[in-house]
């Protein structure tokens, strides 16, 4: 990661050019490879969302978790050591 305009025009071009250490630009980085990700993501996610009309895989019903009212003391007291 750059800190600044200067190294990475120093590493990606060999040139050299001083006036570019005034530009910081870590957090312009960063938001580069943020969107980059995000465009990436994108362009993965939109075809796996594809698969199950295309029947690649079949969607599951969701299902609901019923729970006891003493679950939770029920847990700690078996946790804790006691019956």
């Amino acid at each position: 990661m750059y800190p600044n305009l200067y190294y990475a025009f120093k590493d990606l071009f060999g040139v050299d050019w001083k006036f570019l250490r005034v530009a910081n630009t870590f957090g312009v980085f960063v938001a580069i490879s943020f969107i980059l990700a995000a465009v990436v993501l994108t362009a993965v996610a939109l075809p796996v969302a594809a698969f199950p009309a295309h029947g690649c895989i079949r969607r599951r019903a969701p299902y609901v978790i019923v729970r006891c009212p003493h679950a939770r003391a029920r847990l700690w007291r078996i946790s804790s050591g006691y019956r």
